[in-house]
């Protein structure tokens, strides 16, 4: 009877997902594969994978992973029968994560191939209905548990991630509790996450998810929006013990009613026919976000184009009065040349990495505003251009012979607001003293 109830079609449900559940619940016994007349087998003991044997009879770690990501046949789990030697050396989770990559390889090459074929239509998995593998899924957890007698594991069951700020970050570990730092604080989500439920977690949380390009330093990037939840997760570790973080994106910007400073001397340097505007800050989160309340200022009361430069798109701009269009540093000359916008901003840190694009600014872009870290503002300009490649900061100062020179200084945040300074420099002439005050003034 039990093989009859856990048994089912590869066409419904993934053999990576059926794997999972075992390990989950920690059977024992051996999953049988076949595709037409080609078997492939599964060892499990204990919550572990201990031998597989794929068409070629070949055991042990790579066997496993090719038995792992087949994708078509009939599967069927016996319990009855114990497991094999162990040959299988790798654990569960590693074996897992290659077959993971595996078949997301696969599946990203059958995705662009039917994009190619449809149009490159795209689909929103906000709106898009749950796969019916994970359907399936969830029809043969509740069809394993009858058979086993097995709960479901709490363990397996992810803290809730509710980010409250833009610089707040979740951590996702093997082991360990989902951990989430707001406002500068840690604090702990949910019941811990041990070496085989990550990889439940992981799927259910990568599932839909848009892949990213890799970042400069390498690593798996991926983003999600659903429940609620908007994220760029980061993967890191190895193959045997991946850990996540995952930092908010698409945030609203501050708009006008957040900020406090002299707002009128802010609003007069963006209308400027040309200017070059510093934005300074003790810390490049708070810089970065005094930039975005600036850009959604602007586009909210100039019908024109903004270009921002930046890493990460962890605010989202609507369009209003004007359009806001995002680009990476390193690829910013190519859309600033293609839309010639009236305004061009660049993340705090993005400058150097912006080079060319830069130029390709100033020769398009009438006004610029660029982020720089400084402890207060009066070195500002200096601190900008020694953030620039040398043969790049050279042209620049030649450019920038005749623009007027603007600051905003972030002095502090409390409760939402953002308090500031502005005001235009004379040429050759420092920033007034703009220092951050503490959270207690």
């Amino acid at each position: 009877m039990a093989e009859e109830r856990l048994s089912g079609d590869l066409g419904l449900i993934s053999l990576f997902d059926v794997a999972q559940l075992l390990l989950v619940n920690r059977a024992s016994g051996v999953l049988t594969i076949r595709e037409g007349s080609i078997a492939r087998f599964l060892y499990f003991g204990e919550g572990a994978i201990v031998n597989a044997v794929d068409e070629e009879r070949r055991e042990g770690d790579e066997a496993a992973f090719n038995v792992l990501t087949t994708l078509r046949g009939t599967f069927s789990f016996d319990p009855t029968k114990g497991p094999e030697m162990k040959l299988v050396t790798l654990p569960a989770n590693a074996l897992l994560m290659e077959a993971a990559r595996r078949m997301d390889e696969q599946a990203a090459e059958a995705a662009e191939a039917a994009a190619a074929a449809d149009g490159a239509t795209t689909v929103d998995p906000n709106t898009a209905p749950r796969p019916s593998h994970l359907r399936s899924l969830d029809l043969l957890s509740e069809a394993f548990r009858e058979i086993s007698g097995a709960r479901p594991r709490g363990s397996s069951e992810m803290g809730p991630i509710v980010f409250e700020h833009p610089d707040d970050i979740a951590v996702i570990r093997p082991g360990l509790p989902v951990r989430i730092r707001s406002h500068g604080e840690w604090r702990e989500s949910g019941p811990a996450v041990d070496d085989v439920d990550i990889m439940a977690v992981r799927q259910r949380l990568l599932d839909g998810a848009a892949q990213l390009p890799t970042g400069p330093e390498g690593g798996a990037r991926w983003r999600i929006r659903r429940e609620g939840l908007s994220a760029t997760v980061e993967s890191f570790g190895t193959a045997a013990e991946e850990w996540l973080v995952l930092r908010p994106y698409g945030v609203d910007p501050p708009g006008a009613i957040q900020l406090r400073g002299p707002t009128d001397r802010l609003a007069a340097l963006l209308r400027l026919p040309q200017v070059l505007v510093l934005v300074g800050g003790p810390e490049a989160s708070l810089v970065n976000r005094l930039m975005h309340a600036i850009v959604r200022l602007w586009a909210e009361t100039m019908n024109g184009t903004c270009v921002v430069l930046e890493h990460e798109a962890v605010h989202r701009h609507t369009d209003a009065a004007g359009t806001v269009l995002h680009a990476l540093p390193h690829d910013g000359a190519r859309l600033i040349r293609a839309t010639q916008p009236e305004l061009v901003a660049i993340e705090a840190g993005g400058t150097n990495a912006a080079g060319p694009g830069l130029l390709a600014a100033l020769g398009c872009a009438p006004r610029l505003v660029a982020g720089v870290v400084a402890a207060d503002s009066r070195p500002l300009v200096a601190l900008w251009l020694s953030s620039i490649e040398q043969s790049v900061a050279h042209q620049l100062e030649a450019r920038l012979s005749a623009t007027p020179f603007g600051w905003v200084f972030a002095t502090r945040e409390q409760d939402g607001l953002l308090m500031f300074d502005a005001g235009l420099l004379e040429r050759n002439a420092p920033a007034p003293a703009a220092a951050p005050k503490s959270k207690a003034a």
